[in-house]
């Protein structure tokens, strides 16, 4: 049976984030949608020949209104239904927070589109009192940076293969130069004498599992 999580919680909480790293760890993302499909979803991630074990349903996007009034709660029951495993991962932050985060991006909040922010964060706050309750994982990103937040939802829902295992790209280039412009900070310079040297480290390297 597939394991499902619902993210779902306040916009500007970092919904987005959560739905990228998700697709990192190697899960399959469906990103803003309707709640009214999440059954047609089990049904077609049941389905004879799907090859979807882990999923994530990121809702209430661009419509947070239809996550309350018992909405979130027939989506589970449906998931629940098929015999899949539900978890429900809400993402929350102070009302302050939000605000300064909607402030910086200059959008508008899909409950105040001819509002201040402020008034759409209080309605939707008040809408989504009771999926927070029945929710199994609850995040204040706060005082949490994207970093933090994409530790935290590894920490939670990366396997140990996907989280330690580490990704390694082989790249040649002129050493006079320097390392090139786009190498990760945690980079390792290794030199050999020759292309077979190289060669059986990075063989070597396959087989243990890198």
């Amino acid at each position: 049976m597939a394991e499902f999580v619902i993210l779902c919680g306040m916009s500007g909480a970092g919904r987005t984030t959560a739905s990228a790293v998700f697709e990192d760890l190697g899960w399959f993302v469906i990103d803003n949608l309707p709640l009214p499909l999440v059954g047609k979803v089990a049904e077609l991630v049941e389905a004879p020949g799907a090859n979807f074990d882990r999923v994530a349903l990121a809702v209430g996007r661009n419509a947070p209104d239809e996550l309350g009034a018992g909405g979130i709660d027939q989506a589970i029951d449906q998931l629940r239904a098929s015999g899949s495993t539900v978890r429900v991962l809400f993402l929350d932050a102070d009302s302050d927070s939000l605000v300064r985060r909607y402030e910086g991006t200059r959008r508008r909040h899909p409950l105040a589109e001819q509002e201040s922010p402020a008034i759409g964060i209080a309605r939707e706050r008040t809408l989504l009192e009771s999926v927070k309750a029945r929710a199994d994982i609850v995040v204040d990103t706060t005082h949490t940076n994207v970093h933090e937040l994409r530790d935290r939802i590894i920490s939670m829902f990366g396997t140990q293969l996907s989280h330690e295992r580490m990704a390694v790209s082989v790249v040649s280039f002129g050493f006079k130069h320097g390392l090139p412009n786009d190498v990760d900070k945690d980079s390792f310079e290794v030199a050999g004498r020759g292309e077979l040297q190289l060669g059986v480290l990075i063989e070597t390297m396959r087989r243990e599992g890198f």
